[in-house]
């Protein structure tokens, strides 16, 4: 089994064989990741559950993003990925929590951040966190399916001692 074909049903076990869990903080999927870890059965095992903070609003009063973070960095940059991922953790208690934000388009790309350009933090009751920007290309829905599913990769990379490898599509770490 590949686990970019199919990295819920490689997450489940491995997870749920420390009795670990995770919960998801997304903005541009819009609620993608949350599905894509319940789609299987035994997900309520290891999901907690999740928020769509798509509005800058939100991201700071459902996750906790300072405001004046937000101002500084914009709302797809690491630092805010890294905010979203930990107050995740801190609302819900799970053990992992994936946070992403980004563009994903048609509109709203600049130079600095293209359309595909996005910001996807693994962070961890532990105190670590992996935080990598992505360029995705293709289009909105390719964009927002490849964010969900490579943040789940990101998790089960980390959960097997390999996070330290490189994903397709990855431009930068944080």
């Amino acid at each position: 089994m590949s686990i970019m074909n199919d990295p819920v049903r490689a997450l489940i076990p491995l997870l749920s064989k420390n009795n670990e869990t995770v919960c998801s903080v997304e903005s541009c999927t819009g609620g993608m990741l949350g599905m894509l870890l319940t789609e299987l059965p035994g997900s309520s095992k290891i999901y907690r559950g999740g928020v769509v903070t798509y509005s800058d609003a939100l991201k700071t009063t459902l996750a906790d993003v300072p405001a004046v973070m937000i101002e500084i960095n914009g709302a797809v940059a690491a630092p805010v990925a890294i905010a979203m991922a930990k107050g995740g953790l801190a609302k819900t208690g799970a053990t992992h929590a994936l946070s992403i934000t980004g563009v994903a388009g048609p509109d709203g790309g600049t130079e600095e951040k293209p359309v595909g350009t996005v910001w996807i933090c693994r962070a961890s009751s532990d105190g670590t966190h992996d935080c990598r920007r992505f360029v995705f290309p293709g289009d909105r829905a390719w964009i927002r399916k490849a964010a969900a599913t490579n943040a789940v990769c990101m998790l089960i990379l980390h959960l097997m001692g390999q996070k330290g490898n490189p994903m397709p599509h990855e431009q930068e770490r944080a």
